[in-house]
């Protein structure tokens, strides 16, 4: 007890102040390491947001650019079936033919001595052959479409700058 006697109380008031002070300075080094810390985070945080709106963007635009592509192949075969049908439909009434590029060939004579006149009729295509023809025009149609799909796909969607 006679210690605490022995120092006047402003040096009592002194040595408190001056450790209060020690423990705030120190308590004030760990709130701003926390805070730094919290910043840094929320720099973070900020940095996948932005990177998050800049992909969702970039899906949109992509979606919008496929949906495009599609909605032109899909117009385009439209258009190649509609022609091929109509082509049916004008063979079917007669009011377009197929052009058969040949020559008649007189029959050889089964009688050595007679001399054989070509068929009255002109050359055309069987019944089958015409519906194999008109196959093969709509497939290569529908082929032409999906490439020249593709073609754009690639072009605007593939190799698009972004």
């Amino acid at each position: 007890m006679t210690f605490l006697k022995i120092l006047p109380i402003w040096a009592w008031a002194l040595i408190a102040s001056v450790l209060a002070s020690g423990y705030l300075w120190l308590r004030l080094d760990t709130v701003k390491a926390e805070r730094d810390q919290s910043v840094e985070q929320l720099a973070q945080a900020d940095a996948r947001e932005e990177s998050i709106r800049k992909t969702l963007g970039l899906q949109r635009e992509l979606y919008a650019d496929t949906q495009k592509v599609n909605d032109d192949y899909w117009q385009r075969v439209e258009t190649a079936e509609a022609e091929s049908a109509r082509l049916a439909d004008d063979l079917r009434n007669g009011s377009k033919r197929l052009s058969v590029n040949a020559t008649c060939v007189p029959r050889a004579s089964t009688n050595p001595g007679t001399v054989s006149s070509p068929d009255d009729a002109s050359p055309r295509l069987t019944d089958s052959a015409q519906r194999g023809y008109l196959r093969l025009e709509a497939g290569i149609k529908a082929q032409r479409a999906q490439i020249e799909g593709l073609q754009t796909y690639i072009t605007t969607v593939c190799l698009k700058q972004r």
